[in-house]
């Protein structure tokens, strides 16, 4: 172990028998965070250049409900699948939804904006979670 390793285990207090697992976690959701860090002010720019800042009170009210029907799905999907399916199958389907997201801004309207914004908050969310549940 480096001198740099072991200054970072005793800063985070990592134990022995977790190097292993935050070996992998760490630079897992560093990844995660940043890419998302870097597609949300996108988003973000995309909406309020185009929709206006005005429109986030409403879309906070439609994230709130639509993150309750995105989890209450997911909880079904984790309850019914195999244990680790899961951690398998969440990026994958991340993955799509930015996929479709990015073709769905070959339409142009107003209402895309709003839409990706929503999907891309629930998206970080699940996200997320997903990275901390493996």
């Amino acid at each position: 172990m480096t001198a740099a390793t072991s200054w970072l285990t005793r800063v985070l207090r990592i134990r022995v028998d977790e190097r292993r697992v935050v070996g992998r976690l760490l630079p897992m959701m560093f990844v995660l965070m940043t890419g998302m860090a870097v597609g949300a002010n996108g988003v973000e720019s995309l909406l309020f250049l185009r929709v206006g800042p005005g429109a986030l009170p409403y879309l906070y009210m439609v994230l709130g409900l639509a993150t309750l029907v995105a989890f209450g799905a997911v909880s079904t999907a984790v309850a019914r699948s195999a244990p680790g399916r899961i951690g398998i199958l969440a990026p994958a389907v991340v993955g799509g939804v930015v996929l479709a997201m990015r073709a769905l801004l070959l339409v142009s309207a107003s209402w895309v904006y709003p839409v990706q914004w929503v999907t891309m908050m629930i998206a970080w969310t699940l996200s997320v979670l997903a990275a901390w549940s493996l």
